[in-house]
């Protein structure tokens, strides 16, 4: 017995000396935000007369994580702080795989990746995504070469909202879904020339409903943005969006994205569209960034179109290295929804306080 132990061990010292060791390289990282400001919201969201309320607490992407790097493999895990409680935002792993590399695990989606293009930090840096398209981290596989990547993508339950009828209560119907294909993104990155850069994205999302006459369900979205730094100090970018039935493969959205039924057997499709532009410069240490967004959707049984608007402007401030203050103000307009009826609007005005470590 004493003889085959001997051997287990320099069986194993041997191994160990053939096998390659990659040590991890790890790099941690963390960020913390609060948010402060105060939003006056009009009588036609609050419901009776307008009021002021302040928001002033941890942001939910106010995050810790850290990188890993060992020879073949890299990963990533990232912690949030949605809800006052920890939750996973990034858990993934990727490898070379001959002439690209295969991520597996959860991140951001190939979709709207690049559409990172305004610096609004209102409504934990909402960054006006709702206006140009965007996903955010889903659990995928992705392959990716170069400037192009592409992502087979879980369909998330929560995404799958039953289509609503087109009578004017807008209630939901039961579409018993059923899911045969996963979702799947692309993403290509193209510099032109130096200081100026142009990102296209596009996804897919398909099933039946089974309740609906086996009705397919099909939603997809196109989304682009530029961004010039030609000019510096100034910056200008702009970006966009075109779909139909966007919050079915869930894309954020401020207008009614959702299709339509008649609750028996046919979909009206809606069809959504919304565009930013955003201009800043940087004045010694002091950034200063101004963006507007337009979004808006359209379904044939509507009486009109569902807009939205929104404005803002910021100066950010650095306090120290890796600390920041950015006072900003901005408006939305959600102007009428696709009955007629006027949804208000807010005004809201504060700052954010971010250390990054």
């Amino acid at each position: 017995m004493r003889k085959v132990l001997v051997t287990l061990l320099a069986a194993i010292f041997l191994l160990g000396c053939y096998l390659p060791v990659y040590a991890a390289d790890v790099d941690m990282y963390g960020s913390a935000r609060m948010t402060t400001f105060w939003t006056d919201s009009s009588e036609e969201i609050t419901g009776d007369d307008s009021e002021t309320q302040l928001n002033h607490t941890l942001q939910g992407n106010a995050r810790i994580g850290a990188h890993f790097d060992s020879g073949p493999i890299a990963g990533r895990f990232e912690y949030g702080a949605s809800g006052g409680n920890a939750n996973i935002r990034h858990l993934y792993a990727e490898f070379d795989a001959g002439p690209g590399r295969i991520l597996v695990g959860q991140t951001f989606t190939p979709y709207g990746l690049g559409n990172f293009i305004s610096n609004q930090v209102y409504g934990s840096d909402a960054d006006l995504l709702q206006f140009i398209g965007y996903t955010g981290r889903e659990p995928m596989l992705r392959y990716s070469q170069g400037n192009f990547s592409i992502a087979l993508i879980e369909v998330v339950e929560a995404d799958l909202y039953d289509p609503i009828t087109s009578d004017p209560d807008l209630e939901y119907v039961d579409g018993n879904p059923e899911i045969t294909l996963p979702k799947v993104a692309a993403r290509y990155t193209l510099g032109l020339t130096e200081g100026f850069s142009l990102d296209m994205s596009g996804i897919v999302q398909t099933y039946k409903l089974q309740d609906i006459d086996d009705e397919t369900l099909t939603a997809w979205g196109l989304s682009a943005s530029a961004r010039v730094t030609q000019l510096d100090p100034l910056y200008v970018s702009l970006g966009g969006f075109y779909g139909q039935n966007v919050v079915h493969f869930g894309q954020w959205t401020i207008t009614d994205s959702m299709a339509l039924t008649n609750g028996v057997d046919a979909i009206e499709d809606t069809n959504s569209y919304g565009m930013i532009l955003v201009l800043g410069t940087q004045l010694d240490t002091i950034g200063l960034e101004a963006g507007v967004g337009y979004a808006a959707s359209e379904n044939d049984v509507w009486d009109k179109d569902d807009e939205a608007m929104a404005y803002y402007a910021q100066a950010t401030v650095p306090i120290m290295d890796n600390a920041k203050i950015t006072p900003e103000v901005g408006f939305y307009d959600y102007k009428e929804d696709s009955a007629g009826v006027d949804e208000g609007d807010e005004l809201y005005f504060g700052c954010q306080v971010r250390v990054d470590f």
